[in-house]
């Protein structure tokens, strides 16, 4: 429809005959709806009064998000990424449902809350205190005074007992610990004699054992600390070691190097005599990882 003179308030003007380009500039009075697809052909699309807010394409398969006049967000294939110099803000109450991995941290990850993945969680266990779970299980604790626990770290203490002895003809015995066992807090002992190291890393290794029926005809003994890397020796002389009595403790502590799957257990040789060594339920073997 034409009109001659201006056209009536909130009138449109057919545009068929208008040529490209020839349009500079309009200001619209109220809502666009589009029979079609709009298409700004890679053009920056201005959001507010002040001409520094917009999408823009230009790029191919790729969205950038100005705000204020400073690139903050872009979008390609799959990926949105926080440009470099901008926040993304996760406001309280928020949250944040992740069903994949979350990847490629380069700097410090903060929370303002406590759960930061399925069954890993940082938070408050106690009054002021701070705790790190691992798969449902609390993997260390900091208390109030600022000690550190970790009641999945890798240790044990256990018992002797007295049905382990060895003769004194230079036969190599493995020394038993069937006995009570005081704590396996990974249970990486074996409820016999051997320790399993669950994971790499250095471990200590103590331990007191008790010895019964040594004589001054015993020429030569040697506790050995066995281990799958490194077998650590000590090696005495009962006739200049020990007095008239015949039982004796004998005590030690050794730092080994161990890879995952790694073993280790104590074993005695004595030398010089056909009579049997006892050696007593009062004995003890313990270690812990140190890290």
């Amino acid at each position: 429809m034409a009109y001659l003179g201006p056209a009536p308030a909130n009138s449109i003007i057919a545009t068929s005959d208008i040529e490209d380009g020839a349009v500079t500039s309009a200001k619209l009075g109220g809502n666009i709806v589009t029979p079609g697809t709009l298409d700004v052909n890679g053009q920056e699309l201005i959001l507010d009064a002040n001409a520094n807010t917009s999408i823009t394409a230009d790029t191919d398969d790729t969205i950038d998000i100005k705000v204020a006049g400073a690139d903050d967000f872009q979008i390609t294939a799959n990926t949105m990424s926080v440009l470099s110099g901008s926040t993304l803000n996760i406001d309280s109450g928020a949250t944040i449902a992740n069903s994949g991995t979350a990847t490629g941290f380069g700097g410090d990850l903060s929370f303002g809350g406590d759960t930061f993945g399925a069954n890993k969680v940082i938070g408050s266990n106690d009054t002021y205190s701070l705790s790190l779970e691992t798969d449902g299980n609390t993997a260390l604790t900091i208390d109030t005074t600022g000690a550190i626990t970790k009641p999945l770290q890798p240790s044990f203490l256990v018992n002797g007992t007295a049905a382990t002895n060895a003769t004194g003809d230079g036969t190599l015995a493995t020394i038993a610990f069937s006995g009570s066992e005081v704590y396996d807090q990974n249970s990486d002992y074996d409820g016999t004699n051997t320790f399993t190291a669950p994971v790499t890393g250095k471990y200590l290794f103590t331990y007191d054992v008790y010895y019964s029926g040594i004589l001054a005809g015993h020429t030569y003994g040697q506790m050995r600390v066995v281990s799958s890397n490194k077998t650590m020796y000590r090696y005495f002389r009962p006739q200049y070691l020990f007095d008239s009595s015949t039982q004796h403790t004998m005590s030690g502590a050794v730092v080994l190097d161990m890879d995952a799957s790694d073993t280790c257990y104590l074993a005695i040789k004595i030398s010089g005599s056909t009579l049997v060594i006892d050696l007593g339920s009062s004995s003890l073997f313990a270690g812990c990882l140190l890290h």
